[in-house]
C-alpha cells in the first residue's frame, strides 16, 4: 500500500511557493506551508487545504520543531522547498 506524498514549503508566501502549493495539492499531495506569520497564508490554506505552521527558519530549534510537527501530522516530507 502506498502512502500519500508530503510536501513541506518553508518561507511560504504569495509567489512561487503558493503556486507550488497549489500544484502539489492538485496532484493529491499533503502540503504543509511554513512562515513566520501564518495569517498571511489564510487564503492559500483555504484554497489548498495545506497545513499552516509557524516557523522562523533562522532559528534551528524552530526548524527542528517544524519537521517534528510535519512528521507527526503526515509523516516525513517527500519534497521540501525553502525560499531564500
Amino acid at each position: 500500500m502506498s502512502r500519500t506524498e508530503t510536501a513541506l514549503i518553508v518561507g511560504a508566501g504569495k509567489g512561487l511557493s503558493a503556486s507550488l502549493a497549489r500544484l502539489f495539492a492538485a496532484e493529491g499531495m499533503q502540503v504543509a506551508v511554513a512562515a513566520r506569520d501564518t495569517s498571511k497564508l489564510a487564503d492559500l490554506v483555504d484554497e489548498t487545504g495545506a497545513l499552516p505552521l509557524s516557523c522562523d527558519a533562522s532559528r534551528p530549534d524552530e526548524v527542528t520543531a517544524l519537521f517534528e510537527r510535519v512528521e507527526s501530522a503526515f509523516g516525513a516530507p517527500d519534497g521540501e522547498l525553502r525560499q531564500a
